[in-house]
Formats: structure tokens, sequence, C-alpha cells
């Protein structure tokens, strides 16, 4: 007989080896106070009652290795659904205890260049908040916030055991004064930690007030806000946090749809700006509208927190978008459409999909056009097989996009959308 597992939290003997040799400082509980006696004792502007702008600075992204790059480019449904399983197995407990006692399950630790940053793990798997330096904020592009004079950036990342297969996401926040790196990834570790247990009921404006609580206890000294323009991000980040591991968290008695997005252009960032909703809700957004998500340029990404010198067989990534839709309840029937621009052109794609009366179809043109225009031009072309519609953008930039099933009737059936952007020879293996 095989019994089960036990699983043992924050052992040193169970940290993963790509993380390399760590020392353990000690638990978020243990260090907090540490954090309020040092900021006590840096000047503080008392002038900026203005607060801090939190911008999610970096899309999620998926490290893997080639094969399971296959899995994803393929299409193969069946594997993918493997490795979220996996994903789940290795994971799920950890987010757990991160969600019920987020001032022990996050371990402070400090690699061998005196780096410390937050850990929580088991034998299988890990997740962790990394501060890269902190710069002045005329160092940085993009972030607009006048009242800081520092910005810190935070990686979020998720690591699986099994399936060697890593999820990361950044955020920046502008900051008044310097602080400790290690204090910034505490607080964004413990209020994204605080999101995966409640599932996709959540809404944006939660995260500056959960930001600011965690805040506070270390001491930071100011406050944030969530510009509007950056709630899309926000929204999107908060959902692959929450989706990526959490499972249980797409199932609803009406029935999803996840739409992953793939961004395989190595030159340019795609814009998801607008879409239309009929009968359909989507998370966290006051105004569902405004998509307002930038998924970033496909590149390697080898997370800092990693031993650089190992060998971690990460030998692939692709920015990674994913979008989640609910049926409405209330409603016989259930489609959205979504607008996307390539960056710094005017070229894109527009797609819509529709799951009403038990049968799911699609349909795609390579133009930008608006979503609420385009879904009620459809009429009769939506597409139920085969399982695969392309298009090509104006300027000859292949889109893919594959549904794993037409078949809707199932109560509670999640229903999945890959969308490859610059894949030319993707194919469904249904």
């Amino acid at each position: 007989m095989v019994l089960p597992q036990q699983l043992i939290f924050n052992h040193p003997d169970h940290i993963p080896t790509h993380f390399g040799a760590l020392k353990i400082i000690g638990t978020a509980g243990e260090t907090i106070r540490q954090y309020r006696d040092i900021h006590a004792t840096i000047p503080r502007d008392n002038c900026n009652n203005q607060g801090n702008v939190a911008i999610p600075s970096k899309t999620p992204v998926l490290s893997f290795s080639n094969q399971v790059k296959n899995i994803y480019q393929s299409n193969n449904f069946a594997q993918i659904k493997q490795l979220e399983n996996m994903v789940n197995n290795d994971l799920t407990p950890v987010y757990d205890n991160i969600s019920l006692y987020p001032n022990s399950a996050w371990v402070k630790v400090e690699n061998n260049s005196g780096v410390q940053y937050y850990m929580s793990w088991s034998q299988n798997g890990a997740v962790y908040s990394y501060t890269q330096p902190i710069v002045p904020s005329f160092n940085m592009s993009g972030i607009i916030d006048g009242n800081a004079k520092y910005v810190a950036t935070t990686q979020f990342g998720i690591y699986s055991n099994s399936t060697n297969i890593i999820g990361t996401h950044s955020i920046s926040l502008g900051l008044p004064q310097i602080a400790v790196r290690s204090s910034v990834a505490l607080a964004v570790a413990q209020t994204f930690g605080s999101f995966v247990r409640g599932g996709l009921g959540f809404n944006a404006s939660q995260f500056a007030l959960r930001l600011n609580e965690n805040a506070s206890k270390v001491g930071l000294g100011t406050y944030f806000k969530v510009p509007k323009y950056a709630v899309g991000q926000l929204v999107e980040s908060l959902t692959f946090t929450i989706v990526f591991v959490g499972l249980r968290a797409l199932y609803a008695p009406e029935g999803r749809t996840r739409v992953a997005v793939f961004n395989w252009d190595n030159i340019s960032h795609w814009q998801f700006t607008l879409q239309k909703l009929n009968g359909t809700h989507y998370p966290g957004l006051t105004d569902p509208t405004l998509l307002a998500v930038d998924t970033q340029k496909l590149s390697k990404v080898i997370p800092p927190v990693f031993n650089q010198f190992g060998d971690h067989n990460i030998t692939a990534s692709v920015p990674y978008t994913v979008f989640v839709y609910q049926k409405d309840p209330e409603s016989e029937n259930s489609s959205f459409a979504i607008q996307a621009l390539r960056s710094n052109v005017s070229h894109g794609f527009t797609y819509a999909f529709d799951r009403s009366k038990g049968k799911a179809g699609q349909y795609i043109e390579g133009t930008v056009q608006l979503p609420s225009k385009f879904l009620s031009s459809v009429g009769t072309k939506w597409q139920s097989s085969p399982l695969t519609v392309a298009a090509s953008t104006g300027d000859n930039v292949p889109i893919s996009v594959t549904l794993d099933s037409s078949d809707a009737t199932a109560p509670g059936q999640l229903l999945n959308v890959n969308i490859h952007i610059n894949k030319a020879t993707v194919k469904s293996c249904y």
C-alpha cells in the first residue's frame, strides 16, 4: 500500500534546487516589526499627501521546457489539462497555507549574494515575491507618479516542481522615500496571497485597500492607488494568480470560458483594449468594456531568484494573458468580442465567441474593429467545426484560435480557447 505524501511547509531541505542555496531568516510575523522600526528612522516628506501609484509593469510570462512549449503550441488540450492538474496539485496546498497563515507561511530567505526576499514552499513547489533594486523614479520609463522619488518593482512568481513550469508577473510601486527591498516584497506577497482563496469574485478596488494595509504593517509611509488606465492590467494579473494554480476557481454552475493568449511575437507588444459582453460576466472591472491589457513581446525569462548558473531546463518562455468569462444565469445567450492591436501600429484582429443554446462557436477577422459592432455583425458566420479559426493581420502576423470543444451542454462546463499570435504552424489535435 502506498501512503499519501505528508506535506511539510517551508522545510530547508525542500527548497527547490533551481533557487540555489538559501539561508532562512525568519517568518513574516517575525520580521514585520523590524521593518517598521527601520522605516521609522528614514526622513519622510510630510508634504506627500497624494499617495503613490501601484502599476502592474510586467504581464504574466510562462517559462518551461521545450517539451511543454510543444504541448501548448500544438493545442494538445488533453496534455495541457494534465499539466494544469499537476501544477494545481503541486501548489494548491502552498496557496492554502499562504491564505490561512500569511504571517507564518511567508518566510524571508537570503541568497548567496545577500539578497533577501520572501518564499513559501513545500516539496512540490514554491511561491515567491522578489523586489528588484529600488531605483530613483527618474530612471524608470512608463511609471507616471509625480509624488514618487523611488520606484520598487516586485516580481511575484510560482514554480511547479513536477512540471518545471514557472509563472511570473511584476508590479511597480512609487515610493516617497527609500525602503528596505524585502519589506516591499512582503507587502506585495501578502496582498496577492490574500486573493488566491477568494476566487474570481473579486473587485479590483480591493487590491489597493489590501496593499495599503500590508504596506502600513511594514511602515512604508505612504498609501497606494491604482490609476484607472492600469486597472485592466491589474485584473489580468490577479486572474492569472488565482486560476493558473487554483483550478477550483474556474468552476461556476453556469459555465465559464477561459481565453488564453500566447504571444510568440518577439517584435511587438499586443494591446487588448476593448471588449463587448452579451449575457456574460467578466471579473473585477467596474466597466467591463475597458480591458486595457498590454501583453509584452516574446523574450526568454529566467527569474532573478533562480541560481543563474544552474541547469534549470527552462528553455522557452511566452507572455501569457488569460481572460475568464462567465455566462449570465439569467440570460439564454452568452457571447463576447475582444479587440487586439499590435503596439505602435494600427493593425490587429477582432475575435468573437458564443456559447448559446449548448453549442460554442467562434469567429475572427484580421482587422481592428469595435467589438460591439463586430459582435452584432457575425450573424450566421459562427464556426463550431473545425475547432480552429485563423486570420492574418494587415501586416501579415498570423493569428490562430482553437477551441477544446464546441459542446457547451454540460452544467458548469469550462470551455478553453487558445489564441496564438505569430505562430503560423499551430494546429488543432482534434
